[in-house]
């Protein structure tokens, strides 16, 4: 059998990716349609499909994946065609309780993303929340690019040890999304936001000056915890701010500025880990993380009219 050549699966590749983002932007809108703008509803809504999602990338996915790829290279792709047509009839049965209007004007795609983007950037609030996730995103890509090198040239781990530690984080995030909904009721944006900061950044400082590689399974843990915690509070927070109209576009701008940052933070933790040493992104990127809780007054207000927990 001919192999396919490699520019087949780098555009492969770029479609899904199209696909997922488009998906992650208007399954954002979709929630708000199905549970209102009820912030408990929108908690529980939220934190369980993280929860489904942590499940299925990290716990389902990848052993099953493994599994048929043992009986076919391309079995994976075919039962994960599938499984895309099985969800599109599902989501097609699904009825809305709640659905905006449809604009009467006919714009262009140019413009409606530059509508997205002008109302965010003038939403003080989101603006700084869309900069923290940004921040967030950066100097946790900073971290885990030298995690795998922590574990198997300073702790002199086997390689293989990497796996545990990825399925340490995997539960860790689990526990973050199942508890996330509780944490929205019981704490208002800010102190669930920092919450959220803080244990992200102690996960990092933990992993950087771990002594065993069970620390550093400890640390990942309660980092990725902390990572569900701000999903599941901070798309709440998106959800009920957000015009309706404009959730889709204004989303996907929130998300170019918070996940673009990304790339640049694993180009730093390379060249920070390469002059400093492996340690020095780890520790570097919790220090800066742990400095934006300054920031979390601010963050306090993005939602000044919701009243205290019960």
């Amino acid at each position: 059998m001919a192999t396919p050549p490699l520019w087949t699966l780098v555009i492969t590749a770029f479609l899904l990716g199209s696909a997922g983002t488009v998906f992650d932007s208007a399954s954002n809108s979709f929630i708000v349609d199905l549970f209102g703008p009820d912030p408990t509803r929108l908690a529980t809504a939220n934190s369980r499909l993280q929860a489904i999602q942590v499940v299925s990338y990290q716990f389902i996915g990848p052993p099953l994946g493994a599994a048929l790829f043992a009986i076919s290279a391309g079995a994976p792709l075919v039962v994960d065609a599938v499984s895309f047509l099985a969800a599109a009839v599902l989501v097609l049965t699904i009825r809305a309780r709640h659905t905006a209007a449809r604009p009467d004007r006919t714009t262009t795609v140019r413009a409606d993303i530059g509508e997205g983007v002008r109302w965010l950037w003038r939403h003080h609030g989101l603006r700084l929340l869309a900069l923290e996730l940004g921040l967030a995103n950066l100097t946790l890509t900073m971290g885990t690019t030298v995690l795998v090198l922590l574990i198997v040239t300073v702790l002199h781990g086997p390689p293989a040890i990497y796996g545990v530690v990825l399925l340490a984080g995997a539960a860790g995030g689990l526990l973050g999304s199942l508890a996330a909904g509780r944490v929205r009721q019981h704490l208002r944006p800010g102190p669930g936001l920092g919450l959220s900061i803080s244990l992200i950044a102690a996960g990092l400082l933990l992993a950087g000056f771990a002594w065993s590689i069970p620390v550093v399974a400890a640390a990942y843990a309660l980092g990725a915890f902390g990572i569900m915690l701000w999903n599941v509070q901070a798309v709440v927070i998106r959800q009920r701010l957000i015009p309706r109209e404009l959730m889709g576009r204004a989303t996907s701008s929130y998300r170019l500025i918070g996940w673009g940052a990304g790339p640049i933070g694993a180009a730093l933790g390379g060249l920070l880990g390469s002059v400093l040493g492996v340690r020095a992104p780890l520790i570097i990127g919790g220090a800066v993380l742990a400095l934006s809780l300054v920031l979390v007054p601010r963050l306090a207000a993005l939602e000044p009219n919701e009243p205290g927990p019960a």
